[in-house]
């Protein structure tokens, strides 16, 4: 049987008898807890907010060097050495 439509005579006579909120609302487990009472990760890395954290991944990047100042020289590429953080996203990601 189909629940009774908002406003209905039989939806009125047992609304008072409903609690407020139709869903109860999610205890946070101890482990979120610490988390957010230590602001770090298991892996003791600092949280962030997903706007932070991207831009600490944003902080990688490549350079081209070149062994000549007047650009004939060969060239080679050097990436920034990676932060724990950005290391261990890079594992979570398969990169």
């Amino acid at each position: 049987m189909w629940p009774p439509q908002p406003g209905t005579t039989r939806a009125r006579s047992i609304a008072p008898t409903c609690s407020t909120a139709p869903i109860a609302s999610a205890e946070p487990s101890v482990a979120a807890k610490e988390k957010k009472r230590l602001r770090q990760t298991a892996d003791g890395l600092p949280g962030h907010s997903f706007s932070t954290l991207l831009a600490e991944l944003g902080t990688r990047c490549r350079n081209t060097c070149r062994t000549n100042t007047d650009g004939s020289g060969p060239s080679f590429q050097l990436l920034t050495k990676l932060t724990p953080l950005q290391a261990r996203a890079f594992q979570l990601l398969g990169l």
